[in-house]
């Protein structure tokens, strides 16, 4: 009875085999195969690496442990924020995934010259929001020098590569990063979106109810997606927010609603799932027949869209909000 188990074990051992390779290969962040890519010297038997690329959790335990030695005493502020930033580096490291996808991970990348690594900067990586953002916790190098500029460069080209938003605002704790643009500009961007979650936040609590039944019943099916329109104040024109609804599958007349945008995994749903289509039914245009919704369909889509907004309530406590 028991011939044909060692065939059994090897089919099982070929299964898994398939499923850990197709798991590598969706990696959702491939540093390697971005530019500029790694160049090994050749010639002289010594050589090195010359690029940017992943490092590996323990070539970030090594760095941290040789730079504080090279460090020396911290009798300076760039010595100390040097120093606090390879403590972060070291901690984040410990906790950095393996070679399987994360829906939130941490990644550090390495510029190297000659094989040694001259600038490293630890991401994390939140793949649950639209679109996907990189905050950089620490940027770091034991000399000053343009290597700082060159590994923003980087972060930029690999965060367009992958439609991904870099977050900066972190970085502005450190006294070396206060004159840097790209760190201003990545505080203000997180100051205004705060005031926009804060408001959205108001209207949230206002409107308890997690959907809403319209009272027209013959509401045909429109579509799986999420759709988006903008709410006004009352009270305040200029104060704008968000709200995101979706058709239910069991009930056409009953919507889902939400004043903050769908996550993956939480609030999810076809057509949301991993790739976060959302459609604006306030832009005119939206061709919504690219996501195959009928022009009838998509008319309903924006009829709905204003029958939601008219069942809205307005907080009153957004005009004591410091805006």
């Amino acid at each position: 009875m028991f011939e044909g188990f060692p065939l059994l074990l090897l089919i099982l051992s070929l299964l898994s085999n398939s499923v850990s390779c197709l798991r590598a290969e969706h990696s959702s962040f491939n540093i390697q195969r971005l530019p500029p890519n790694i160049i090994k010297n050749k010639g002289d038997g010594r050589g090195g690496e010359n690029g940017y690329r992943q490092l590996t959790p323990s070539e970030c335990d090594s760095l941290c442990k040789n730079w504080c030695r090279k460090i020396g005493l911290l009798d300076n502020v760039h010595k100390m924020e040097l120093y606090e930033m390879l403590n972060v580096i070291e901690d984040c490291s410990r906790v950095m995934p393996g070679n399987k996808p994360q829906r939130k991970e941490l990644l550090a990348i390495g510029e190297l010259q000659d094989g040694q690594i001259h600038c490293i900067s630890m991401g994390y990586l939140v793949k649950v929001t639209c679109p996907w953002e990189l905050q950089v916790l620490a940027l770091a190098q034991l000399q000053i020098d343009h290597s700082t500029e060159l590994m923003v460069q980087y972060l930029r080209d690999l965060c367009i590569e992958h439609a991904c938003v870099p977050d900066y605002s972190y970085l502005h704790r450190w006294s070396m990063f206060e004159n840097k643009p790209w760190v201003k500009s990545s505080t203000v961007a997180d100051q205004k979106s705060s005031k926009v979650d804060r408001v959205a936040l108001l209207y949230q609590r206002f409107n308890a109810a997690p959907s809403i039944v319209l009272d027209d019943h013959s509401i045909p099916k429109i579509s799986t997606y999420w759709f988006k329109t903008s709410i006004q104040h009352d009270k305040l024109p200029s104060l704008k927010t968000s709200l995101f609804w979706r058709q239910k599958r069991s009930s056409w007349d009953e919507f889902e609603l939400r004043f903050s945008p769908p996550i993956a995994g939480v609030s999810s749903g076809y057509g949301t799932v991993g790739c976060h289509v959302i459609i604006d039914t306030d832009d005119a245009m939206v061709d919504m027949g690219w996501f195959g919704i009928s022009d009838s369909s998509a008319e309903y889509a924006r009829i709905v869209s204003m029958l939601i907004k008219s069942r809205i309530y307005h907080p009153d406590d957004v005009l004591s909000l410091d805006l």
